[in-house]
């Protein structure tokens, strides 16, 4: 399953969301939103993960404090 990360600390790494994310089951990819212009981390995510895994990552992380801001996570809609 996809999972859509928002309200990313500018900062955050695919590292950091590969941690964050390890600790619920095997991650698959995890892929920053770049800014188009700037390059920079565009403040999105995906990350891909097992469906149990991820439906349990997106129960207890939604609303989180990381990184000095409040994820937003949902399954990605396609």
């Amino acid at each position: 399953m996809n999972i859509f990360v928002r309200n990313l600390n500018a900062r955050t790494t695919a590292q950091h969301l590969w941690q964050l994310f390890l600790q619920f089951g095997q991650v698959f990819s995890v892929r920053l939103v770049m800014h188009n212009k700037a390059g920079a981390a565009g403040g999105a995510a995906y990350v891909q993960m097992d469906n149990q895994a991820a439906l349990i990552a997106i129960r207890e992380l939604d609303g989180v404090n990381f990184m000095n801001h409040f994820l937003e996570i949902m399954p990605e809609e396609r």
